[in-house]
């Protein structure tokens, strides 16, 4: 089913009263004020409104090696006489909640912030993870099943106090995106079995096509009452039987569950706390957390010199605000100039595990151009 979004939107304008060549010493004040302007699409393509700018420079001449001058005659003239929809070609792709295609298919596009780089200049794994828990939750609100503060929630999960909650994931890093890169990320929904449903993801390059990342997850419900996993009840599935794909192969090939032994982890970060705003909105450790734990136990040297190229996580047990954390690490496979793998896993001080993990790492100048 082809859908469509209606988005309504506000933006300011600067405008000014006065002429730019216009000149007055009576008065030395700059005069600026903001618009508004509301904006209204009917369509699923983010309309931009025409960006007016205008500066007057009611304000004293500066002196510049003894001599008066006006800002006009200071300020290089701009491209463009006219400032009115001049927009990178690239911008008109962009929307702010994606968009949804015949087949179930949902697709939006970011650009790299610079928040989001580390030393490299690439796109930080933990960026990645956000990329597609967002794609996910804005897919799921396409369809009707989200609000401000459910996300993914049906009628019969919201009557039963279900929620959803991730199993595990695996995602495979083919070439990191740098800083100001424009890429989609494209996603749908598959059933997997009686328990659950699993995602899929697909990151590419929006300029060139070429493919980032894939990764797949697997998403359960837990009562938010009992903290406990539960099948699916027959009334959610059929909620759901309209939004996934039914034998569709996983975009990344599932291995098997991963058993690491604690006793030989010789990489060892003690007294690692949640944080207020590393809490999601079930009140719990969001996923993408764990992934800076198990970094944690990683040696230095490795990370230097080496970039994340698979990750398999396994989450056994919700992290809760006051729990304490210890991340072990161990490198179970080292080949020269073909990659390392690590075995991880993460745990409360108190014993139980809380997740799994299994990272291959390749080194930098594989990837870097």
């Amino acid at each position: 089913m082809a859908a469509s979004s209606n988005i309504a939107s506000t933006f300011f304008v600067l405008n000014s009263s006065s002429s730019l060549s216009s000149w007055n010493s009576s008065n030395n004040k700059s005069k600026i004020c903001l618009q508004r302007s509301n904006r209204r699409s009917s369509s699923n393509k983010f309309n931009y409104p025409d960006l007016k700018i205008k500066l007057h420079d009611d304000a004293q001449p500066i002196l510049l090696n003894g001599e008066r001058r006006g800002l006009e005659s200071m300020v290089e003239s701009p491209k463009y006489k006219d400032m009115t929809s001049v927009l990178p070609e690239s911008m008109e792709h962009l929307t702010l909640e994606g968009r949804l295609i015949r087949g179930g298919r949902f697709f939006e596009n970011h650009i790299i912030r610079s928040s989001e780089i580390d030393p490299d200049n690439k796109v930080t794994t933990r960026a990645i993870m956000n990329f597609l828990q967002e794609a996910s939750l804005n897919h799921m609100k396409k369809w009707g099943m989200s609000t401000n503060a459910l996300f993914g929630v049906t009628p019969e999960m919201s009557k039963r106090d279900l929620l959803w909650v991730f199993r595990s994931m695996h995602i495979e890093v083919d070439c990191y995106p740098s800083w100001a890169d424009v890429i989609q990320v494209c996603h749908w929904f598959c059933s997997s079995g009686r328990t659950g449903i699993r995602l899929d993801w697909i990151i590419s390059n929006l300029k060139t096509g070429e493919t980032l990342v894939r990764a797949s997850c697997l998403a359960v419900l837990m009562n938010k009452k009992t903290r406990k996993t539960c099948k699916l009840p027959e009334e959610v599935k059929e909620e759901l039987k309209h939004f996934v794909h039914t034998n569709a192969e996983p975009i990344v090939a599932v291995e098997r569950n991963l058993y690491p032994e604690i006793e030989t982890m010789n990489h060892i970060r003690d007294g690692l706390t949640p944080g207020w705003h590393d809490l999601d909105c079930n009140y719990h450790v969001n996923n993408a957390k764990y992934l800076d734990w198990i970094l944690e136990s990683i040696p230095g040297s490795i990370i230097y010199s080496h970039e994340l190229s698979k990750i398999k996580l396994e989450y056994r047990k919700e992290c809760l605000k006051d729990d304490v954390i210890q991340s072990l690490s161990k490198v179970v496979t080292n080949e020269i100039d073909q990659g390392i793998e690590l075995e991880h896993v993460l745990r409360l001080e108190s014993g139980p595990e809380v997740v799994r993990a299994r990272t291959a790492w390749r080194p930098k100048s594989i990837c870097q151009t």
